[in-house]
């Protein structure tokens, strides 16, 4: 967000226009569709999911849930994922296919 501020404000003719997402820079090259995904929401998505499993398995010993603390860690990761999928479904169902693909 900041680079496209400062390239704004550095050159002649640039607006600056803020999003709901910002572009992934390293795929600078490769087919349209890689370059128009969605890859912070996926990131996010991908990331909580490992968290969320990472706390839940680490809370068990023997098959029993005995670490209620990584409970609470695994609820907040939940929720986190929740937010995170609702976010990705609304930037690539309502954004990304109605505004750039039709």
């Amino acid at each position: 967000m900041l680079r496209r501020y400062f390239a704004s404000r550095t050159k002649a003719g640039v607006q600056f226009r803020s999003s709901v997402t910002f572009p992934v820079d390293f795929i600078s090259c490769g087919p349209t569709w890689l370059r128009r995904w969605e890859w912070e929401g996926f990131f996010k998505v991908l990331f909580t999911l490992v968290g969320f499993l990472g706390e839940v398995i680490t809370a068990t010993d023997n098959g029993r849930f005995v670490r209620f603390g990584n409970g609470q860690h695994a609820t907040m990761f939940f929720f986190l994922g929740l937010q995170s999928y609702m976010l990705y479904c609304v930037v690539v169902v309502v954004i990304v296919v109605n505004v750039y693909w039709w």
